[in-house]
């Protein structure tokens, strides 16, 4: 077995699963674990970003609020106190993921279908990727995406989103981030 290197891309996923271990049962799901890095003497933030836990396709009018991120930080704060996983000094927040909620694991593009999102791929994606020659002809330089998210295909390998009226696919594992677009109300003007 490899060992993980403390603070490293690997030793953030396995603590987000430890942490999701912990918070499951309190009826808590995790969106993402996600690390900033800030002056040298204040050392890093490490941001939970968490949500009820449901199933993919439900949907609810419940929001995050103060007292449930008290409630999971008290839960996981021996964790992080004691892992190997972290070295140094760091800051521990926990957060809604808000309006514009980042979009880690393919159920996310399921559950979150109809809602208009950004989607970044590491390079422009091939005709034969997108799937759909006539959009790639168009736009064949692309990495950023703006849409409606239609769900996963069929072998939930690529995520579908309507641009423009066009239906295109972004394959899973080409996303290097993706969240959800806030869509202001209609009547709401920014000031």
């Amino acid at each position: 077995m490899t060992e993980i290197k403390a603070n490293s891309k690997a030793a953030l996923e396995q603590l987000e699963e430890s942490v999701r271990a912990i918070i499951e049962p309190l009826g808590y799901d995790v969106v993402a674990l996600e690390q900033t890095s800030g002056p040298a003497r204040s050392g890093r933030t490490l941001v939970l970003y968490i949500d009820f836990a449901r199933n993919a396709d439900a949907h609810t009018a419940e929001y995050i609020g103060l007292d449930d991120c008290a409630k999971v930080n008290a839960a996981v704060d021996e964790l992080f106190e004691t892992t190997a996983l972290l070295d140094g000094t760091y800051t521990l927040e926990v957060s809604s993921p808000g309006v514009e909620r980042p979009l880690r694991r393919a159920m996310d593009y399921a559950r979150f279908s109809g809602q208009k999102a950004r989607l970044h791929t590491f390079r422009p994606l091939e005709a034969d990727e997108i799937g759909n020659e006539g959009y790639w002809k168009k736009n064949q330089k692309q990495k950023n995406f703006v849409g409606i998210l239609k769900g996963l295909s069929e072998d939930q390998n690529k995520v579908q989103m309507e641009i423009d009226g066009t239906l295109v696919a972004v394959p899973l594992q080409m996303i290097s981030k993706a969240h959800l677009e806030y869509v202001a109300p209609q009547g709401f003007r920014k000031g």
